[in-house]
């Protein structure tokens, strides 16, 4: 073996060893954006696969980024105001007085009841935790899709089945590894339509050894907002008045003062 060659053939090892051992650099958009906390050893490929191509069709990973207020009516009881980035909500009882301004991070806020300020610190506690259970539960039930690949989640894929007009599905079952963070159920089973790939319906099991489920659910009523699918039909509830806004002042999330939708939508 000649030098020349020896030299050429070291050359070359040596600039492919470098060139696996460098870290590829995530594509936009693309699975290999890997989400902090989310059971990949445990989730399945396929389920994995069909969780993004439904992210994709709501808008895709960049369009729920930018993503940030929202405001929406759950079933006519109370109203929601939702600032993503941030974790602050407003949630606004439309069968009482009820008002709760609080960050869902800290669980930090206030209440009030009417323009009164609620100041007893046992009271105040029982109310933040309440505020912050409900905007859980009732997120939830607005983008749900967008959170299949979440933190805590692992994803299973359960084969075919038909939804509750029959059309063909691929159902999904989503579990938690350290419980679930909302109080809806521990396991849930998503329908997605084989051929639109949305959401259609869903199926919730309040522990996860039950063999019937709690509720079961369609999604209907699939609207754009702001370069995103939402749905807000529930079979005989819906979820009404939903907007994703650019913006809403600080005070919606910190006072009683009176916040009109109408005046940030553009």
């Amino acid at each position: 073996m000649s030098m020349t060659f020896l030299r050429f053939f070291v050359l070359f090892f040596s600039v492919a060893l470098i060139a696996a051992c460098t870290p590829q650099q995530p594509i936009e958009g693309g699975s290999s954006l890997k989400v902090e906390g989310f059971d990949y050893q445990n989730s399945d490929n396929e389920a994995i696969r069909i969780a993004e191509e439904v992210l994709e069709v709501m808008g895709g990973k960049k369009q729920w980024k930018k993503a940030r207020y929202f405001v929406w009516t759950f079933f006519d009881e109370r109203k929601h105001f939702w600032d993503k980035n941030t974790g602050n909500i407003r949630i606004e009882s439309l069968t009482d007085s009820l008002l709760i301004v609080m960050n869902v991070n800290t669980s930090e806020g206030k209440v009030f009841i009417g323009k009164e300020e609620i100041s007893n610190p046992d009271s105040l506690k029982k109310y933040l935790e309440r505020g912050k259970k409900t905007w859980a539960d009732d997120s939830y039930w607005l983008v749900m899709p967008f959170k299949l690949i979440d933190k805590g989640v692992t994803l299973k894929y359960l084969g075919t089945k038909g939804n509750y007009l029959d059309v063909p599905c691929d159902v999904l079952e989503v579990t938690y590894k350290q419980g679930s963070p909302n109080t809806l159920g521990e396991r849930f089973e998503i329908y997605v339509d084989k051929t639109e790939r949305m959401v259609t319906q869903w199926a919730f099991y309040h522990k996860t050894s039950d063999l019937s489920p709690s509720m079961i659910c369609p999604w209907t009523d699939y609207e754009k907002y702001h370069n995103i699918w939402l749905s807000s039909g529930r079979g005989n509830g819906e979820l009404s008045d939903i907007y994703v806004l650019d913006t809403l002042p600080l005070y919606a999330f910190n006072t009683s003062d009176m916040v009109v939708v109408s005046d940030f939508i553009r």
